[in-house]
């Protein structure tokens, strides 16, 4: 096929002298193939849920 969906949760972590925060929200992009080359045609974003504070 020529189209491609992928969705995901993107996990960004971050640590300090406080400890590690977690930053999360969920993906969704629609990839095409045109003319041979496989381009990102969508994007979507939404928060995904609170992720937890690991201290």
């Amino acid at each position: 096929g020529d189209t491609a969906i992928a969705s995901y949760t993107l996990l960004i972590s971050t640590s300090s002298k406080d400890g590690v925060k977690v930053a999360s929200h969920n993906e969704s992009r629609v990839i095409v193939k045109i003319d041979g080359n496989w381009k990102v045609v969508h994007v979507h974003k939404s928060p995904a849920y609170s992720a937890p504070h690991i201290g």
